[in-house]
């Protein structure tokens, strides 16, 4: 039984550091959505989002706009992983 014990001691501990990993490079991707505005026939995108109850939009040149679309896919897939790792370690206190 002391095996069990510490092979989920270990799985915690793993899961915690890839947390904190995670909610590391979240903070360094950004957030919101891109929104496309058109002024002058013409369609400019916009990085849109919430910072301290206000909506900022910042504009997005055309070189940058491939870039921050990634990014903010690379923030859904590290958001969707830290559900999972949340989920995880719920489950194993649960266990202990």
């Amino acid at each position: 039984m002391p095996y069990i014990k510490g092979i989920l001691d270990e799985e915690k501990s793993r899961l915690e550091n890839k947390k904190e990993h995670y909610e590391k490079r979240l903070e360094s991707l950004p957030k919101g959505s891109i929104v496309y505005k058109k002024i002058n026939d013409k369609k400019y995108p916009y990085l849109v989002f919430r910072e301290n109850k206000k909506v900022v939009t910042k504009y997005i040149s055309k070189n940058e706009l491939n870039a921050v679309l990634e990014q903010l896919e690379d923030r859904k897939r590290v958001k969707e992983a830290l559900k999972n790792i949340n989920e995880n370690l719920k489950y194993l206190s649960k266990i202990k």
